[in-house]
């Protein structure tokens, strides 16, 4: 998802986990929409299994994102 997110000294990393969450409820692209998970929960189905694992790829990469954001503020407020 994050295509080369610059989150210093704005906002990205907010909208990033807002359109992550958006992305997970309602559903986009390949990933359908938690309710459609909840009633179609079936690990032998491959459109599930893609949605989950799709879902689950955004949220790792919006984690990492969120934690280089964190890595890169922590430098940036060290004194020289």
């Amino acid at each position: 998802m994050p295509d080369n997110v610059d989150c210093v000294g704005s906002h990205a990393c907010c909208d990033l986990d807002n359109k992550v969450a958006s992305t997970i409820t309602f559903g986009s692209g390949v990933i359908k929409n938690n309710t459609w998970i909840d009633g179609d929960y079936d690990w032998s189905s491959h459109i599930f299994e893609f949605s989950a694992s799709a879902s689950l790829n955004e949220s790792v990469e919006a984690v990492a994102t969120a934690l280089n954001h964190l890595r890169i503020e922590a430098t940036l407020a060290i004194p020289r």
